[in-house]
């Protein structure tokens, strides 16, 4: 049975599971932003198991349905069971990857891609695909930046286009290193530790991003140039 079908997908999305990867002869369903997931697996005949958990991982429901119909009201029934939602007083703020109790590996593997995957696409549209400050557009050379690295951000911050740049990989690599940073005019802020001939063969004092920062970049920038740059 072909579980990866669009009227499969729909089932899934509609109670928040918006990332999937294939298990073994099945395929595992998973909410990016809470951390509830689902697998399926075929069973005898036309059916399939399946198995729903929260995203602590401490509560499930297991069954084995046959057709959409049977499992989406299966998914109803954990729904209301309250499988696919949390307490707020479980969690202040957005979910951490790195906190998703329950989860293997590879489930939290393909979240952080589908989340990079998603920044990218965020941060380059924002930028309108070209090097916020060389106007680069060949894609294999531009690299979605963080200005506030993916390790120290809340879930919300690693997908926010406002956290970081699209960079020619030369300026990504001084970026991410601390060796440049930028003001809140777009400036270019030099390193007093970044060497001479760097800052002369790319002409970084008349460097500046391409467009003025908005509010919300030039709290991320501050942020770099407070805890990234190189003092």
């Amino acid at each position: 049975m072909d579980f990866n079908t669009t009227l499969f997908r729909k089932a899934f999305s509609d109670h928040g599971m918006d990332a999937s990867v294939p298990c073994g002869d099945g395929i595992l369903f998973l909410s990016t932003s809470s951390g509830h997931r689902c697998s399926l697996e075929p069973a005898e005949a036309d059916s399939f198991s399946i198995a729903a958990f929260s995203a602590d991982g401490e509560r499930n429901r297991i069954g084995i349905a046959s057709g959409l119909a049977a499992l989406r009201e299966f998914l109803d029934a954990a729904a209301a069971d309250g499988l696919f939602s949390r307490k707020s007083s479980e969690r202040d703020g957005p979910p951490q990857i790195s906190g998703f109790s329950g989860a293997t590996e590879r489930e939290r593997s393909v979240m952080a891609r589908t989340q990079q995957d998603r920044y990218r696409k965020s941060l380059s549209a924002l930028w309108g695909d070209r090097c916020a400050v060389t106007g680069e557009g060949f894609a294999p050379l531009l690299r979605a930046s963080h200005a506030k690295p993916w390790a120290q951000s809340t879930d919300a911050e690693r997908v926010d286009p406002s956290n970081g740049l699209l960079l020619r990989a030369d300026f990504d690599a001084l970026f991410d290193g601390g060796w440049i940073s930028f003001g809140f005019a777009g400036e270019c802020v030099i390193s007093e530790q970044t060497p001479s001939v760097v800052v002369e063969n790319l002409h970084l004092r008349k460097t500046r991003l391409r467009s003025i920062p908005t509010a919300e970049q030039s709290a991320y920038l501050q942020w770099h140039r407070e805890n990234i740059l190189k003092k």
